[in-house]
């Protein structure tokens, strides 16, 4: 095994969980640099990253705090994400894993937490059995869509923002959605509300 495989990681920062079951979780997150998709309302700015081994990065979250859960996100994690770095938190870390489902997860990772965010016209090639909860993007175009592609784990709506502001009018419709359909959830973003990263 390659312990020396490197890594692009846009950030690492240590904050609160701001969407779905943790929201106002403390949690550490490793941002990835780069996605297979470019949807227009991703208010993750990729142009920057470093290099980095697994070892730089258990280290740079252990400077942040030594037991918080750990938040792999991006961009796109399971283009980079692999049995190196997860065995630098394994047994140590609740570990967190936020993916858009278009890549399937073949490693065998001891994951505490699987998130799908899954955006329309992609094909879900992630296995649906160790999905915890699945969150998707709301806007009113996407109602339809929404419904078709619903799963059975918890499902949360989030409504789509402009930039780091609020669409209050979108979250005014996505609570009317889910009164409509009290199998999903909403999830605004805890984060953007409160002004935090």
């Amino acid at each position: 095994m390659n312990t020396m495989s490197t890594y692009k990681v846009h950030e690492i920062f240590y904050s609160l969980q701001g969407e779905g079951h943790w929201m106002g979780t403390p949690m550490i997150f490793v941002r990835f640099f780069g996605c297979n998709l470019t949807c227009k309302w991703c208010d993750t700015p990729q142009v920057n990253y470093r290099e980095m081994t697994a070892r730089e990065i258990h280290e740079e979250v252990d400077s942040l705090n030594p037991s918080a859960p750990i938040c792999f996100t991006g961009g796109e994690p399971l283009l980079q994400l692999d049995e190196v770095l997860i065995n630098e938190f394994r047994g140590q870390r609740f570990i967190h894993l936020e993916t858009n489902g278009t890549l399937p997860l073949t490693l065998p990772l001891t994951l505490g937490w699987v998130t799908v965010s899954p955006k329309p016209g992609q094909e879900l090639k992630i296995n649906l059995g160790s999905v915890n909860e699945f969150r998707f993007p709301y806007e009113p175009k996407l109602e339809e869509w929404i419904l078709k592609n619903k799963v059975m784990c918890m499902t949360y709506i989030s409504p789509i923002n402009n930039g780091l502001e609020i669409n209050w009018k979108n979250v005014h419709k996505a609570v009317d959605f889910c009164k409509k359909h009290p199998e999903l959830k909403l999830s605004l973003q805890l984060h953007k509300l409160i002004g935090i990263k």
